[in-house]
């Protein structure tokens, strides 16, 4: 059984996947796997650059947690940093929810 907190990490993780991707599909369109163009896009202002780099700092951040978090399988650790490969919008949530299935469900029923 769920909990409350499980289905709000779900919610966040569907979210996390369907708003950023709904603008990378038009980008990955246009420019294809651009890698370069990519980079170059990512920091072609000080305000994408803000968002860009934020987001890289944050999955790294998460990845050496998630990895150092030993209440986490190897296979769910494995999983976050498929994840994290997506973004950070999909990792941290995947993260929290994998967390969160593993605890007591006592621990888990309040929200």
């Amino acid at each position: 059984m769920s909990t409350p907190r499980q289905r709000l990490y779900l919610l966040l993780l569907a979210v996390g996947i369907v708003v950023p991707y709904r603008h990378a599909i038009g980008w990955l369109g246009e420019h294809g796997l651009d890698l370069p163009r990519f980079v170059d896009d990512m920091v072609a202002n000080d305000v994408a650059a803000f968002f860009g780099w934020d987001v890289v700092i944050a999955v790294v951040v998460l990845l050496s947690a998630a990895v150092a978090d030993r209440a986490l399988r190897v296979r769910d650790r494995v999983w976050v940093v498929i994840g994290s490969l997506a973004g950070a919008s999909v990792g941290l949530p995947l993260y929290l929810w994998l967390r969160e299935r593993r605890r007591r469900p006592a621990e888990g029923a309040r929200l």
